[in-house]
C-alpha cells in the first residue's frame, strides 16, 4: 500500500478588503488593479490599435443611440458588481 503524503499546515492571515480599503490602497499604486473578491489583481494596459477600435466603437454607438435612453460608457468607469462583490476598473495611464 503506498504511503500517504504528509500535508503541512500553514497559518496565514488574510487581509480583509472593504471597498474603502481597496480604493485607498489603489490611489497609492502605480498600476491599475481590479478586485476579484479575494485580492487585487494587476490589470494590463491596451495597445494603441485597441484604443483606436474602442474610440471608433464608442463614437459609432453614441451616434446611433443619440435619441435613445441608452448611454455608452468609456473604459474609465468603476463598476461594483454586487452579485459577486467585485470591483472592476480599466484605466489607461500615460507613460
Amino acid at each position: 500500500m503506498p504511503a500517504r503524503a504528509k500535508v503541512s499546515t500553514m497559518n496565514v492571515t488574510l487581509q480583509t478588503w472593504t471597498l474603502e480599503t481597496i480604493l485607498a490602497w489603489e490611489e497609492r499604486q502605480e498600476l491599475c488593479y481590479e478586485f476579484d473578491v479575494l485580492r487585487p489583481v494587476a490589470m494590463t494596459g491596451g495597445t494603441l490599435e485597441h484604443d483606436r477600435i474602442r474610440v471608433n466603437l464608442v463614437t459609432e454607438l453614441n451616434t446611433r443611440l443619440a435619441e435613445k435612453p441608452c448611454r455608452v460608457q468609456g473604459n474609465s468607469l468603476k463598476i461594483r458588481a454586487t452579485a459577486v462583490g467585485a470591483l472592476r476598473q480599466r484605466r489607461f495611464r500615460r507613460g
